[in-house]
């Protein structure tokens, strides 16, 4: 009886009269999910979605593991091409790993397409292209014969190089080691006193996203974005209020119960 407001919303959040509605909704969610993954057949998807789920599970353990995994998974990410970076000679670029993966043409593409934009890197190594022209200057960089237009390298770190250079990759590891401070190693931090689910929901889902992006563009979909700075949002939010209870003095601990 008390209408859609913030009240309500939080009630329906974090109340015990809620909990089997809210158990409900998760569990749904959850299935949907990993049947939309199922059905696509994303291998990208079932990848981020297992490492996701490591995550969930060893948040716990080790803070040094967390910054590792985080740090690994952009730097793979980034250097995803440097394997494929062969040449334009046709018996390098029918030799490995292009010959290990003639049985998967989209797998053998993303290679070629990785390498072929670390190329564009190194000829624009400070600035790269520009922000959002990987679509024009890529041509430049095809093979000889190939004829399919691509509008995305299917890896946002090895475009995002690309496209904006050394000054963009600074700016990109300053973003990182801001996420880690700020929002993932706080959450890590206390669910090792107690569980902070929604933080550490939010968290894993951050990192299902890093490493999905290292094979696909999905920061580049609307919608996708909206929903990562969505959760973002939450669990910064979440995140801060754990700092800001750790502040406080022991006694009131209504900062820490609120982040949960």
């Amino acid at each position: 009886g008390r209408g859609l407001g913030f009240a309500a919303i939080r009630s329906a959040l974090v109340e015990d009269q809620w909990t089997l509605p809210r158990l409900a909704l998760t569990v749904s969610c959850s299935v949907l999910g990993v049947a939309g993954m199922l059905i696509a057949g994303s291998r990208g998807g079932l990848l981020a979605f297992a490492v996701g789920l490591a995550f969930v599970l060893m948040v716990r353990r080790s803070r040094v593991l967390i910054v590792v995994l985080i740090l690994s998974i952009v730097m793979v990410g980034m250097a995803a091409g440097l394997v494929t970076w062969v040449g334009t000679d046709e018996a390098e670029i029918e030799g490995v790993p292009f010959a290990l993966s003639s049985a998967d043409p989209s797998g053998a593409l993303r290679l070629s397409v990785w390498g072929s934009t670390l190329q564009m890197f190194l000829d624009h190594p400070v600035a790269g292209t520009g922000l959002g022209t990987f679509r024009w200057a890529f041509p430049a960089y095809q093979r000889a014969g190939e004829w399919q237009e691509w509008r995305q390298a299917h890896n946002d770190y090895v475009q995002f190089l690309g496209e904006t250079g050394v000054l963009g990759a600074i700016a990109l590891l300053w973003g990182l080691i801001a996420l880690l401070r700020r929002s993932i190693l706080p959450v890590a931090a206390a669910a090792r006193g107690g569980a902070q689910w929604t933080s550490i929901a939010c968290a894993g889902a951050v990192v299902a996203m890093l490493v999905h992006t290292i094979v696909d563009f999905n920061l580049q979909f609307p919608a996708n974005a909206a929903l990562f700075a969505v959760v973002l949002g939450i669990l910064t939010a979440g995140a801060d209020d754990l700092l800001h209870a750790a502040r406080r003095p022991h006694g009131d601990d209504r900062g820490a119960e609120d982040a949960r």
